[in-house]
């Protein structure tokens, strides 16, 4: 596998490609996504803010939202911030929120979870269905091979993919009519 690439490669992502395309289309054509709807998550681990090591499968038993960001990526704050506005919304839903900081941040300075989260959450940071977390280098690689700064992954309670897209700021509808669709 070939290591995480520098700062300068990332970039930030809208809600679909230069032809209005749904990221979800755009990642399977690209095959960015970890796998297809229904395939199983890709296994791997992270590290809550509290130095407790835990991995994707442990999330299985309820759905979850994966969702890997960079700290000091401005649509990843915006979008923590949308995501607080909806979490009872979700939480209603049965969907918990693991929001990953990818590897060393994608290679460019920027706070850690332990203060990104309650500057962007907000109260919400304390909610038991949103977990702020750092993923792995080997999670990164899986889940975010592209280094786009704002992925997420929407499992289902078995643990399988069943939607892809990106900045939940700009996404948030599609995302809560698919996080409905799961119970």
């Amino acid at each position: 596998m070939s290591s995480i690439r520098p700062a300068n490669h990332y970039r930030d992502q809208s809600a679909g490609d230069s032809a209005g395309q749904p990221l979800n289309r755009v990642f399977e054509r690209h095959r960015i996504c970890v796998g297809p709807a229904g395939a199983p998550a890709p296994q791997g681990s992270l590290t809550t803010v509290y130095g407790q090591k835990r991995t994707i499968f442990s999330l299985r038993g309820r759905p979850a939202l994966v969702w890997l960001v960079a700290t000091w990526c401005p649509s990843c704050q915006a979008g923590t911030q949308v995501m607080a506005a909806h979490l009872a919304r979700l939480r209603a839903d049965g969907v918990r929120v693991v929001e990953l900081e990818d590897y060393q941040d994608l290679g460019h300075p920027g706070p850690g979870m332990n203060s990104f989260g309650p500057k962007f959450a907000g109260a919400a940071y304390r909610s038991p269905d949103w977990t702020f977390d750092v993923a792995s280098q080997a999670l990164t690689r899986a889940y975010n091979p592209q280094g786009y700064l704002d992925i997420y992954y929407l499992l289902d309670a078995s643990g399988h993919i069943t939607y892809v897209n990106s900045s939940p700021g700009s996404t948030m509808s599609q995302l809560l009519a698919r996080a409905g669709g799961l119970t």
